[in-house]
């Protein structure tokens, strides 16, 4: 079981760096006012409960990622599908997050600085 967490601890500092990203340049629990904290305690414990899922998974296919085991569980195309909107729907998510931290360094810090030169410097960063 420690051997699928420690697998499976990259992806906890990936969710962890993506949702502490997106809720600086977005704002964590606007809507729900004065009770945001309870918000963000229950996307927490969400969170915490969709990483223990993926560890669940893993556990019971060591050496497999979780992409070569929903191939192998629902079968090649219908994996392959579900594989392709799963990559499509997190590169749209952090594409717009990318896109929310640009705009709010553009206005903020940088207002002489064109989008794209932006943009370009923090794609190669993350290379």
């Amino acid at each position: 079981m420690y051997g699928a967490f420690l697998l499976c601890f990259p992806l906890f500092i990936l969710i962890f760096m993506f949702e502490i990203g997106s809720a600086v340049v977005v704002g964590v629990g606007a809507e729900a006012k004065k009770d945001a904290g309870l918000a963000i305690l229950v996307a927490a414990l969400f969170g915490f409960v969709l990483f223990r899922f993926y560890v669940f998974i893993l556990s019971f296919r060591e050496g497999k990622n979780l992409f070569e085991i929903m191939g192998d569980t629902l079968g090649q195309i219908p994996g392959s599908l579900l594989t392709l909107t799963y990559v499509t729907y997190f590169l749209y998510i952090s594409a717009r997050v990318l896109r929310d931290f640009i705009e709010l360094l553009i206005v903020d810090t940088f207002p002489n600085t064109p989008l794209e030169v932006l943009t370009l410097i923090f794609k190669f960063m993350s290379l």
